[in-house]
């Protein structure tokens, strides 16, 4: 999850952030609990799996613009090496407890195979992608900063034409989290790539309404929905495929220009302290939702 401090921080992309870890929140909650009829927690499930990682990687795209790439590398690799940590320390955090209360096992292997990314603990495969992502901006820091506009729609186009990769030849989950992988529930980088830099975009050229951006990608959201409606089959989220990835993209800016919006005194106070603690919300919500459902199976 973005968790950058900087003075010049804009309050909108800390309630955009508070609006995709509520959603995240929420539906985790139902895939343990569901209090709902099947057909809602499966539509909303599918609905937050679609877009809760496409819309942290766009505010992260932004506000690393900001924090980040518009000083110089010396002054922040510090704090790019710290999202990276957090972001692995989340994940083992996370990976352990799901190992000890979800799988019940107490096993040296199955807690080494976490720790040595063999494997991916559920509900938190996104961690490590982030943390990836945090390398990246680390290793390749003065490219990105100096990328150009058209570099930037260069590597979209890329990020979209990576969604057709033969995803079977990748197994590992370290290349699953870059590339994709179709036999693990990984949210890779490069496919998903175009939101961050789309939110670099953004940022340069302080977009907000756009008359011709937002109805096209309203258009592509459309189009994503009405595809599946007309085919009467749920989206395929894992690995990501084309129209999945550009038919997020009304749902992502509809989210920004919503969360530009004031909600109140109270309500902007809420939703600026979620939006700047969401990993350590998500930890904690994970770790309650695995203890509880253990607890709850040993009391059945």
């Amino acid at each position: 999850m973005p968790e950058i401090r900087n003075s010049r921080r804009n309050p909108a992309l800390d309630r955009m952030k508070a609006f995709l870890v509520i959603g995240m929140v929420f539906s985790h909650t139902l895939n343990f609990y569901p209090i709902f009829p099947f057909s809602f927690c499966r539509a909303f499930s599918t609905y937050i799996s679609t877009m809760t990682f496409p819309g942290f990687l766009f505010v992260l795209g932004y506000v690393s613009q900001i924090a980040y790439f518009s000083k110089e590398r010396s002054a922040v690799s510090k704090r790019i090496l710290s999202g990276f940590f957090k972001s692995m320390a989340a994940l083992y955090i996370c990976g352990i407890a799901f190992t000890l209360f979800m799988q019940k096992t107490v096993s040296p292997q199955a807690i080494l195979n976490k720790l040595l990314l063999l494997e991916l603990p559920s509900y938190s495969e996104f961690l490590l992608s982030f943390a990836l992502l945090y390398l990246a901006m680390f290793l390749f820091f003065p490219w990105i900063k100096n990328m150009s506009d058209q570099a930037i729609v260069i590597l979209s186009i890329f990020s979209l034409g990576m969604t057709f990769f033969p995803y079977h030849l990748i197994t590992h989950p370290i290349a699953a989290s870059i590339f994709g992988c179709e036999t693990m529930f990984t949210f890779p980088l490069i496919p998903y790539g175009i939101y961050f830099l789309a939110g670099i975009y953004f940022c340069r050229h302080k977009v907000v309404f756009h008359k011709w951006l937002y109805p096209a990608t309203l258009l592509c959201t459309f189009c994503f929905a009405a595809y599946h409606l007309i085919l009467q089959k749920w989206p395929v989220l894992f690995p990501p495929t084309f129209i999945q990835v550009l038919g997020t993209t009304g749902i992502i800016y509809t989210y920004y220009l919503i969360a530009r919006k004031s909600f109140g005194t109270y309500g902007d106070a809420l939703l600026t302290f979620i939006g700047r603690h969401t990993l350590i919300i998500l930890v904690i919500h994970n770790l309650l939702l695995f203890f509880s459902s253990c607890l709850l199976t040993a009391l059945r």
